[in-house]
């Protein structure tokens, strides 16, 4: 609500106008970003350059930012923030050593501009078709591009979270619960300026044991990951968004085994096969691959929490009463130091308060921490609770 003051005649009337509010991210599962390998006969080629074995990253009006060998990581983008990758690859799709060739473009949902919330749909992907023709880099018809296989495809839900500053410590907590994994196939939480969350085995992995699932602050990503181009492409193309408190839960179907042990062997991996995915079917995607990385359907209760309830009830009846009489004071939001001084202000002797003040800080306080920790993530709990309830 935005107010504004008038006079006439040296009278002052107070108006009010309403602010539009900001639309929301779907609450829908929906495809992100994939990679389509196109078979050469199916292209027209209008830049030589793509006929080296490199990989090449145009802007969004065509331009070539930068080619590289297919083994070197891209971060180019155009003005707008959008990147796409070009390929040309040559594969081996046979025992008899039949060498096929195929223009491979990566695909982002940042193609769509303000229709980027609702990810690459049925209903869509004609704005996905044209962007790429307008690059003048290659052409293809639509039909090429629905019949072209479909590797990498990256599959997303958003949430807004009650309380975003508790995130970090719901993914280490998660981390806590999550079935113990060596290496890559195992839990990282990261807490940086532009990329925060909780990720599960490798984006790159091909093991159906070992599927990538990531939960991640889309906010931050989208405000402060310059790198990626994040920032201009939320400036031009987000500000009738909602971004404040974005959540974001990403998961990946690598290739066709991985796909195919989602939707049967005779799923075709097809990019028109991907987009007629039902909700129900991509859901699958995200509950397979959290039920390899999370104990049991739902979240169980913090290990921190459980941990708590065992010292308490092994604590003395009169540090039970200090703990609730501490707890209290925490609760409502008072800082450390001033509760020290209201518990220990009653004590008149000074070596009995350097006593009571050590015994608080190290007995009493850290239950009080555990205490705000509380369940081992409510938010995630609903996610969860959520993802596992029946289609």
């Amino acid at each position: 609500m935005v107010t504004k003051i008038s006079h006439t005649n040296n009278k002052y009337r107070v108006e009010k106008k309403k602010v539009p509010s900001k639309i929301l991210f779907p609450n829908t599962y929906a495809i992100d970003s994939f990679k389509i390998r196109i078979p050469i006969k199916d292209v027209h080629i209008h830049n030589e350059a793509i006929k080296g074995r490199i990989i090449h990253t145009v802007t969004e009006s065509g331009e070539i930012l930068e080619s590289k060998n297919q083994t070197s990581d891209l971060f180019k983008c155009d003005k707008t923030g959008i990147r796409t990758s070009y390929a040309n690859e040559r594969m081996n799709l046979s025992n008899r050593g039949k060498v096929e060739q195929f223009i491979t473009i990566g695909v982002a949902a940042k193609l769509l501009g303000s229709d980027y919330p609702n990810g690459i749909t049925i209903n869509n992907f004609q704005k996905v078709h044209a962007a790429i023709q307008y690059h003048g880099f290659v052409s293809f018809s639509i039909e090429a591009m629905l019949a072209a296989s479909v590797t990498d495809c990256d599959f997303k839900k958003d949430y807004y979270h009650t309380s975003p500053n508790d995130f970090p410590q719901e993914c280490r907590n998660l981390k806590k619960v999550a079935k113990a994994r060596r290496g890559k196939g195992g839990a990282k939480v990261f807490n940086k300026h532009n990329n925060q969350g909780i990720a599960f085995a490798d984006r790159r992995s091909t093991l159906l044991s070992e599927r990538y699932l990531k939960f991640y602050r889309k906010e931050i990503e989208l405000l402060r990951n310059v790198r990626s181009g994040s920032p201009i492409f939320a400036n031009y193309y987000l500000s009738d968004y909602e971004i404040a408190a974005l959540i974001r839960m990403e998961t990946t179907v690598k290739n066709k085994k991985m796909a195919r042990s989602l939707y049967g062997q005779d799923f075709d991996c097809t990019l028109l096969s991907f987009l007629h995915l039902s909700q129900s079917n991509k859901k699958k995607a995200f509950q397979v691959a959290a039920s390899q990385h999370i104990e049991g359907m739902e979240l169980k209760k913090s290990i921190t929490k459980r941990k708590r309830s065992e010292l308490i009830a092994a604590l003395s009846p009169k540090d039970l009463q200090t703990f609730s009489f501490v707890s209290h004071l925490a609760k409502s939001g008072m800082p450390k130091e001033r509760i020290l001084q209201i518990a220990i202000n009653y004590q008149k002797n000074k070596v009995a308060k350097s006593r009571l003040k050590k015994h608080l800080i190290e007995k009493i306080f850290p239950l009080i921490e555990k205490e705000k920790q509380g369940d081992f993530c409510p938010q995630m709990n609903l996610i969860f609770s959520e993802l596992f309830t029946s289609n």
